[in-house]
């Protein structure tokens, strides 16, 4: 996990210094809204590293486009692993973010956004997710509500967020997120966003996953890097 996130921040500082970009997402668990600018293609690269007893890491790639100004399209690949054993493909998931409101509105935000994960197994995950946000980009609150059905049954839950800027290139931000109907499979986590004024951000967190005996550590980064500019 080291090495993956180790390359994660070395491709950010790699990145051309081009003029700034949105990638929309403004919280690391917490669906937002918005969307990529029209046009704009990203690379996304994810890291996460468990301290449960199996010390599980997951990793991926996805991009990210900007299909219009109310519809954002993502493609993730997805790969895990266990302590002393090797990567495994653990699947493919694609989703499609629709806008509700007029991104440029003054007020709250609406957004819905439906996925669909497919394993190597055959099973699959189909989630339907409405997302809602108020507030500037400096002192922004956002809340989820999804509904996902997967072979072993349906599940809803919800999921609240605040992030805090300073400045416009730093933000901190908490969130949690956990079915309604039980505990376990909740989580919870702190992140530092770093945006600086070039096409690439970084966000690193730490948290927790509720399991069966109470929550077990972990550590997360992800890196937004800018592929193309909107013409």
């Amino acid at each position: 996990m080291k090495t993956a996130l180790l390359a994660c921040v070395l491709l950010a500082g790699l990145a051309p210094g081009l003029a700034r970009a949105d990638h929309g997402e403004d919280f690391l668990v917490v669906d937002s809204p918005g969307g990529p600018t029209p046009g704009e293609l990203y690379l996304v690269l994810d890291g996460r590293q468990s301290f449960a007893h199996d010390h599980a890491t997951q990793a991926g790639p996805s991009l990210l486009y900007g299909l219009s100004d109310r519809i954002a399209l993502q493609l993730d690949g997805e790969y895990d692993r266990a302590r002393g054993e090797r990567w495994r493909y653990a699947g493919t998931a694609s989703s499609v973010q629709f806008s509700l409101t007029d991104p440029g509105h003054a007020g709250p935000q609406v957004g819905l956004t439906l996925s669909r994960t497919f394993a190597p197994d055959g099973d699959s995950r189909s989630e339907a997710r409405l997302g809602a946000q108020v507030g500037p980009d400096d002192n922004l609150f956002a809340a989820n509500l999804y509904v996902a059905h997967e072979s072993g049954g349906s599940v809803s839950g919800g999921a609240v967020g605040y992030r805090r800027g300073f400045g416009d290139h730093l933000g901190l931000a908490v969130e949690a997120e956990g079915p309604l109907q039980h505990a376990e499979g909740a989580q919870v986590l702190a992140s530092l966003h770093f945006d600086p004024d070039a096409a690439w951000s970084l966000k690193v967190a730490v948290g927790g996953d509720r399991g069966a005996g109470g929550y077990d550590p972990f550590v997360q980064a992800r890196v937004y890097v800018r592929l193309n500019a909107a013409r």
